[in-house]
């Protein structure tokens, strides 16, 4: 069972997220309304596997920084009120494994937690759409890192979420194709893995 502690003053989201957990395989070991009493815990209740992290808690990004130093094998979902780019830029830079919007349906934590689980990363669908449409304005992001037109189409549908078979479907090449492109892609942007690529498009 996935043991996960929850840090949040919102009641409302508390109580949503502890309702969907009991529909699921899900254990909430440990929740708290500010940072002290989360730290105060640690001794008693150990790292935990996943922490669920409200936006509102941290007034400085130093915050974020803290916890990941503290807990370095933690897993870390941040839980925000706002897809705004400026927000989402500087918690993408911090490397977090996880970013969902505390108004969208749980369903994308749940996922979150079973995607982090397995050893992947996720980004919730509102905040890829952001990164999107930042990047379809912004020529400076394909110059950045020097990506060809369909190298930039590639990147855009990866932070969307297509597989590779569907990326190769949608622009009309083989899947070795795609996975040469992607290779050169995270080969210009100095990168290895999706979570990667989506912290970079959104600090640019």
């Amino acid at each position: 069972m996935t043991q996960i502690s929850i840090i949040t003053k919102d009641s409302a989201f508390l109580e949503r997220v502890l309702s969907t957990f009991e529909q699921v395989d899900i254990d909430v070991v440990f929740s708290a309304g500010n940072l002290c009493a989360f730290y105060m815990s640690l001794n008693a209740k150990g790292d935990p596997e996943i922490l669920l992290l409200d936006l509102q808690i941290i007034e400085k990004m130093k915050d974020l920084d803290k916890v990941k130093i503290l807990l370095p094998k933690t897993k870390i979902i941040i839980a925000s009120d706002s897809d705004q780019k400026r927000i989402t830029q500087k918690v993408l830079k911090k490397g977090i494994d996880g970013f969902i919007l505390k108004d969208a349906c749980l369903h994308y934590l749940v996922e979150a937690i079973k995607e982090i689980g397995n050893g992947n990363a996720f980004i919730a669908p509102q905040v890829t759409r952001t990164i999107l449409e930042y990047l379809e304005g912004n020529l400076n992001f394909a110059r950045a890192f020097q990506l060809t037109e369909i190298e930039t189409g590639i990147v855009e549908y990866l932070i969307e979420g297509l597989s590779y078979k569907m990326i190769g479907e949608s622009l009309q090449i083989s899947i070795d194709s795609v996975r040469y492109h992607i290779k050169n892609i995270y080969k210009k942007m100095r990168i290895n893995s999706k979570i990667e690529l989506i912290q970079k498009a959104g600090i640019i």
